[in-house]
């Protein structure tokens, strides 16, 4: 496991050279009236992933672990001037995201059977 050099939390701004990246607030749903909340937040963070002006392309994600952030930094660390940027890659983030949407979309059903 990385040692984090960082922490940030929702809301907050980073800088990395001319770059400004804003953190996008997690949202754990707490009861039914959360869950659009919910679904809203998913759409939104698809939006900004497909969007044509300025779009969302590096997949960056709270648990590393489960978007293979771990071995992206090795395989950045280990790339070659010129080489694509292993973190700018929007497929797998959309993908993250429409797994999200999904799951999100499930959870009326779940909150209302008390799941």
């Amino acid at each position: 496991m990385i040692k984090p050099e960082l922490t940030i939390a929702g809301g907050d701004k980073i800088m990395v050279g001319s770059n400004t990246f804003r953190v996008m607030p997690p949202n754990a749903i707490k009861g039914p009236p959360q869950v659009d909340e919910r679904i809203e937040s998913v759409d939104r963070a698809r939006a900004l992933v497909e969007a044509q002006d300025m779009p969302i392309d590096v997949h960056l994600i709270r648990h590393g672990f489960s978007a293979g952030i771990d071995e992206n930094r090795e395989g950045h660390v280990a790339r070659r001037n010129g080489d694509p940027n292993v973190f700018v890659d929007p497929p797998p983030l959309l993908s993250q995201v429409a797994g999200l949407h999904e799951h999100a979309m499930k959870r009326p059903e779940a909150e209302n059977t008390g799941q």
